[in-house]
């Protein structure tokens, strides 16, 4: 289904005809993650339709049926900036939250964060719907009801939008057979004994990381899953030491996501084997990224029913870890059905970054400061595979690969129905190493996109803990330019698989004076070395440049590393500079 019928064609068609270009494209004029993150009161006008005629027609023909929807509301009972400042006096902001918020402008109370009107969700449960969440970014609440409801609760003043509540059943993921054996070097006593998870730690260049002493320390990470098994060596020591900040189940609604009786018994297995593969700690067996990094639990995912997992948890989840201070969030999830009688799922037009209410609230997440990692899918390998949230703007889907950097068959694609490239980077996704989900002291392989991203939300932490001043859109950026696909980016690999030792040098401050110096050394003069350095990048080994900045030489991209625009123009200058005219080199942007 589409939510914007009449913009999405032409958009297309602007973008066919090179009108747009897709790397510009953003959802600037959407509400939700704009105004609502003003320090200012924020109104969303009625639509003309409130709910979108073809689901409308559908539920007339189903009056009884019971159907999960958002609300949207068109304001917070605020109108004017006194109403704003009256409401905003009584919510607080945690150290933790502010800090990381005020890398983005937004250390203070904004619009999204004042609470949904009380009145405006018990008008609607007086008319017989069921309250399920609401979700302060989005103005919204999600209620559980018969479809005839809809028709009453549409015309009410305060009723911006209706939308069906999206939700996702998470496909089986094989257990991979046998293991591999850790080269010498990982069991050196100047080395972290990594054992088997060596190999996906080595492929996107963590233990050289490791080596200069980051570990994630200081940095929060979120996790938002299934539950988790506590217990287990490779996760123990993080609630021993007191790095577990937080935790809630979403599902029951209580503060434990560990095991509890009546569980099933694979219900906190995906959750357990994800926090594992980004931050496990048990020498010999297992590590993670981010081993040493405080820890925030969201319990989002209800595998115990035949329902689909629904959006409205994971946001709520969000909203909490946002709460509490998170830097990162690490998710695994998918949602492109409607758990209605309608089966009007999410199409490739909808994928936009505009369209999914989850995709708008990941982007609003980074408008908060938080860089925010999902699976990209596993519905490969067609193109525009990707569910949302995978298409939201400015976050980081991630591809899964195999140990010898191939994509996984079923590794979703992009593009976005904008024209974006998906999935952004990649991580080892096939057979990778994982703490087992019901041994305390057991291991074992799992295939995913579900694996490769925690690998890449481990990867955030650890450029968080070396630049802790750099904002989501520069750590993100970074990770990008230093992935192996980085000089091609393409809808299979996006930038490629990441190398997070280059991306620590690949921030906004690397260049000074003037561009040219590609190899980062010598000073700020070019030399010989770096056309030979720039050659590599773009046509041999594909070997990132030590500051991208350096590299676009005539500044042909823009001003952060996703747009700089590498090509033979930038070497045709460089040698230009040092063998023919030796015209001065461009100041650094």
């Amino acid at each position: 289904m589409s939510w914007y019928p009449n913009t999405k064609p032409i958009l297309a068609v602007l973008l066919a005809v090179g009108v747009v270009s897709p790397s510009v494209v953003h959802p600037a004029g959407v509400e939700l993650t704009t105004d609502y993150l003003t320090a200012a009161a924020a109104h969303r006008h009625k639509k003309a339709e409130v709910v979108e005629p073809e689901f409308l027609t559908c539920l007339a023909d189903r009056p009884d049926a019971v159907v999960k929807v958002w609300v949207f509301f068109t304001d917070k009972a605020v109108s004017d900036r006194a109403g704003f400042q009256t409401a905003a006096s009584s919510i607080t902001l945690t150290e933790r939250a502010r800090t990381r918020r005020a890398k983005v402008g937004r250390d203070h109370v904004v619009f999204a964060d004042l609470p949904v009107p009380t009145q405006y969700v018990r008008a609607i449960e007086n008319l017989g719907a069921r309250h399920r969440r609401s979700s302060r970014w989005l103005n919204a609440s999600s209620f559980e009801m018969e479809a005839s409801l809809i028709a009453d609760i549409a015309p009410l003043p305060f009723v911006a939008e209706i939308r069906p509540l999206a939700g996702f059943r998470r496909p089986p993921e094989p257990e991979a057979e046998g293991r591999q054996t850790p080269p010498d070097e990982a069991q050196s006593v100047n080395a972290l004994d990594y054992g088997d998870s060596y190999w996906q730690l080595q492929q996107i260049n963590v233990p050289a990381v490791h080596a200069k002493g980051y570990s994630g320390l200081g940095v929060t990470l979120a996790i938002l899953d299934t539950g988790h098994r506590k217990t287990h060596e490779a996760l123990a020591r993080h609630f021993a030491e007191g790095r577990v900040l937080a935790e809630y189940d979403f599902v029951h609604n209580d503060s434990n996501t560990g095991i509890e009786p009546g569980d099933w018994a694979t219900e906190h297995s995906h959750g357990t084997r994800v926090w594992s593969v980004a931050a496990g700690w048990a020498d010999g067996h297992l590590y993670g990224p981010a081993y040493r990094a405080n820890f925030i639990l969201c319990k989002t995912e209800d595998i115990s029913s035949e329902t689909p997992i629904e959006e409205d948890n994971w946001v709520a989840a969000l909203e909490f870890a946002d709460s509490v201070g998170t830097d990162v969030i690490a998710t695994s999830i998918g949602y492109f059905h409607f758990d209605t009688a309608c089966h009007c799922d999410y199409t490739v037009s909808d994928l936009d970054g505009q369209t999914a209410t989850i995709s708008i609230a990941a982007s609003m997440a980074d408008g908060l400061g938080i860089i925010v990692c999902n699976s990209a899918g596993n519905s490969g390998p067609d193109a525009s595979t990707i569910t949302p949230p995978a298409d939201a703007f400015d976050i980081l889907a991630v591809g899964s690969v195999s140990s010898g950097g191939v994509i996984a068959a079923s590794s979703s694609r992009g593009p976005t129905y904008d024209g974006r490239i998906k999935p952004e980077v990649c991580a080892r996704g096939v057979s990778t190493w994982c703490a087992h989900p019901t041994i305390d002291n057991a291991y074992g392989s799992y295939h995913g996109t579900s694996f490769a991203c925690p690998l890449v939300a481990g990867a955030a932490c650890l450029v968080i803990e070396a630049h802790p001043e750099w904002t989501p859109r520069q750590v993100r950026e970074a990770l990008m330019a230093s992935g192996d696909h980085a000089g091609s980016p393409d809808n299979t690999y996006g930038w490629g698989i990441i190398d997070v030792d280059a991306a620590l040098r690949l921030g906004p401050s690397c260049c000074e004076g003037t561009v040219g110096n590609v190899d980062g050394l010598d000073g700020d003069e070019p030399t010989l070395a770096d056309v030979s350095a720039l050659i590599d990048f773009l046509y041999i080994n594909y070997t990132p440049p030590a500051c991208l900045s350096e590299a676009d030489v005539n500044q042909s991209g823009g001003t952060v590393p996703l747009r700089y625009s590498i090509t033979i123009g930038d070497v045709a200058m460089l040698i230009d500079h040092l063998y023919i005219s030796q015209a001065p080199l461009p100041d650094c942007l």
